[in-house]
């Protein structure tokens, strides 16, 4: 028998491409993706990263189940693997695990509505960060084949013109140099990134050989985390603020309007105003086109949880407003320098797409799905507006 089903996430890339990958499997199986209002079925992919994505999961299922009392409502994903947040959840819900097999490229299908697709090639963390606890969560420890990556790559083109690649650690995955140049043979007109990455994961190597295939889109998404060295040892991170900067420098010499994003936690036990500092002065040179801001949360069963120098929940969000006001300066400042330039526009819908620098884009006026060439005009609403040559 058919049902109406509907997929929600919360979290990382790598949790959209689960979703996609749910979707598609059910929709083989028969059954039809709707709306919420019409589903049968709600699964919502749940994020446990940090105390707040738990408890944003937590908040949205109750709110779920109060206005649709009779609907079936599938919690999947990291935090119904995490003790505390599952049990806060299996008192009115039921929990699945949803765990991503090696499967068949043939079983991802079309993914409807979307011109930007999420290929996972890797899941799993070996890392010993002293605040995270994904390694417990992500589950199991697998690295995709190289020539199943590329199989379904190439089917995603077949309906989507960008592909990005995403994994919950790329320096586990020792084949993506490999990987990078099998998509360099693949031929036709194409995008295609790389979510968020260490920067010890950026060697010199895969910069060249991404450096090598103008199809690449030369946005870095680098989890830095810290601009302070003892915040960063403290956090069991593995490489230094100079091993940022040196990367940063290295992709400047090699692409000609790289961009960056980076991810960042503010509050960690222990960080001093000196250190604080020493991340916005980061933040300042690399001028990221975003800032992905996290307040330290504390998770159970951590190292960073039995550190002391716990800072106040005040004075944490505190740093985090802070942080947030420099990344909308940067954001701007990026987008101003854009105006007068000329740069590839990928439109996905609506008139509204994305530079390859991932600035976003609108359209004053109605033009189809594809790749334009466009001047880029002014910023209106925090958008670049622009029109073709």
């Amino acid at each position: 028998m058919s049902f109406n089903f509907a997929v929600t996430d919360f979290g990382c890339k790598v949790n959209q491409y689960e979703s996609n990958v749910i979707a598609s499997n059910l929709e083989r199986m028969g059954h039809r993706k709707t709306q919420i209002d019409d589903a049968n079925l709600i699964i919502v992919n749940t994020c446990a990263v940090t105390g707040r994505a738990s408890a944003n999961s937590t908040r949205y299922i109750n709110r779920l189940k109060r206005k649709y009392p009779d609907k079936d409502i599938v919690a999947v994903g990291c935090q119904t693997r995490h003790t505390d947040d599952s049990l806060k959840l299996s008192r009115s819900f039921l929990i699945k695990s949803f765990i991503y097999l090696d499967h068949p490229s043939s079983l991802v299908n079309e993914i409807h509505g979307y011109t930007r697709a999420f290929l996972k090639v890797q899941q799993g963390c070996e890392a010993s960060c002293t605040y995270c606890s994904i390694r417990s969560l992500k589950k199991p420890f697998f690295k995709r084949d190289v020539s199943k990556v590329l199989e379904e790559f190439e089917l995603l083109l077949t309906s989507h013109p960008e592909v990005v690649l995403c994994a919950t650690n790329f320096a586990e995955y020792d084949r993506l140099c490999e990987l990078v140049e099998g998509i360099g043979k693949l031929s036709g007109r194409f995008r295609w990134r790389i979510s968020s990455i260490s920067p010890d994961s950026l060697t010199t190597e895969l910069l060249e050989l991404l450096a090598s295939d103008k199809r690449f889109c030369p946005h870095f998404h680098i989890t830095a985390q810290s601009g302070n060295r003892g915040v960063l040892s403290s956090m069991g991170r593995r490489y230094t603020p100079d091993d940022i900067v040196y990367t940063v420098k290295e992709i400047k010499k090699l692409f000609k309007k790289p961009a960056f994003s980076l991810d960042i936690i503010v509050g960690f036990p222990g960080e001093s105003e000196d250190a604080f500092q020493d991340t916005l002065n980061l933040i300042d040179y690399i001028s990221p086109v975003k800032v992905h801001a996290f307040g330290f949360s504390m998770r159970p069963g951590t190292k960073a949880s039995l550190l002391p120098g716990a800072l106040p929940e005040k004075k944490i969000k505190e740093r985090v407003r802070i942080l947030i006001d420099l990344s909308e300066k940067a954001r701007m400042s990026n987008m101003e320098k854009a105006v007068g330039g000329i740069e590839e526009v990928l439109i996905e819908g609506n008139s509204r797409g994305y530079t390859r620098g991932y600035l976003p884009v609108i359209y004053p006026g109605a033009i189809k799905s594809g790749f334009y060439d466009m001047i880029i005009r002014g910023v209106e609403d925090k958008r670049l507006t622009a029109s073709c040559i």
